[in-house]
């Protein structure tokens, strides 16, 4: 009787290189054999690390792969038709686990975790005004228009490292992670009298620390032998470039305004210039101007009046010029 169903799943053959063997006769640590078997072989780390044991390296203890044993509740808890954090909390009870392992379980079985699978992406162009929105009306106010929640403007903020700009003032976490120091490092400059804060305390009794921009904005400008050494972290080095030392957003807003009435008042002086063009056009047409009568003075003359009557290129005074 012939069989029915779904086919073998063929093995897959893995193609090792001529230095592979070499990297396994190589008496370095096992780690690194891996790491460089990955490297010129393009293969898993699960596979290069049975390579390895083929050639009599074994994988270190702390390296193993640890093998988790789920009882039968567990599949129960996965079919049950609940929230997916209340059934991952169930089986952190049960078995003891963490929540990392927890959670994957529950994705083979068809839980996905909350928010896992859906991120909200936004343009270059969309997240321009998203964050003009949120310097100028705050996230409140952006999560209504954008009809996005608090969560996923912080989250946009925080991938391209603009947390901080969306307020006036740094928190220690913000300069912890811009600056690529440890906090102690930050309140001994607080105490060193390097860096002004403002310090609140929460319900809880914590004290929370508040940079002002200008205050670090000032630290960067006047304590740059502090921050940048012999050796300092790349990411340190941008910030201070592109964050720390930009002008924000609303410091800008009185160069554009100032920006525009030029280009207004200059597009007006041509349409001036323009409409007495042609009025001095029209009257040389129909035959109003004679010799004794007044002629019409251009731009360049009335330039030439406001330097005291006389023309730029002699000394001559402008009604001798005919």
């Amino acid at each position: 009787m012939e069989r029915t169903g779904r086919s073998p799943r063929k093995r897959k053959i893995l193609e090792w290189p001529p230095e592979a063997a070499e990297i396994a006769r190589r008496q370095d640590d096992a780690t690194k054999k891996c790491a460089e078997l990955i490297a010129v072989s393009n293969n898993d780390e699960q596979a290069c690390w049975r390579f390895l044991k083929r050639h009599g390296v074994e994988r270190p203890a702390e390296r193993k792969r640890r093998h988790y044993q789920w009882p039968k509740e567990a599949a129960d808890i996965a079919a049950r038709n609940s929230s997916a954090v209340s059934l991952c909390a169930e089986l952190t009870r049960l078995t003891g686990y963490s929540e990392r392992v927890c959670w994957a379980y529950l994705e083979r079985h068809g839980v996905d975790r909350p928010g896992a699978k859906r991120r909200v992406a936004f343009s270059e162009g969309t997240f321009e005004r998203l964050f003009d929105c949120v310097l100028n009306h705050g996230q409140k106010e952006a999560s209504t228009r954008f009809k996005v929640n608090s969560k996923t403007i912080y989250n946009a903020l925080y991938r391209r490292g603009l947390t901080s700009r969306a307020g006036d003032c740094f928190t220690l976490r913000d300069l912890k992670m811009f600056l690529r120091v440890r906090p102690a490092t930050i309140l001994h400059w607080v105490e060193l009298g390097l860096l002004k804060t403002r310090v609140t305390i929460r319900s809880d009794g914590k004290p929370i620390h508040k940079f002002d921009h200008e205050e670090v904005v000032k630290f960067c400008r006047e304590h740059m032998p502090v921050l940048l050494p012999r050796k300092w972290p790349q990411k340190r080095l941008e910030f201070i470039e592109l964050i720390a030392c930009t002008p924000k957003h609303a410091d800008q807003l009185a160069t554009r305004e100032a920006k525009k009435e030029h280009e207004a008042y200059q597009e007006q002086m041509s349409r001036d210039e323009e409409s007495t063009e042609t009025e001095n056009d029209a009257s040389l047409a129909n035959g109003q101007v004679t010799s004794g009568a007044a002629r019409p003075v251009s731009t360049r003359a009335a330039a030439n009046t406001r330097r005291g009557g006389r023309s730029q290129n002699n000394g001559l005074e402008i009604d001798d010029c005919a």
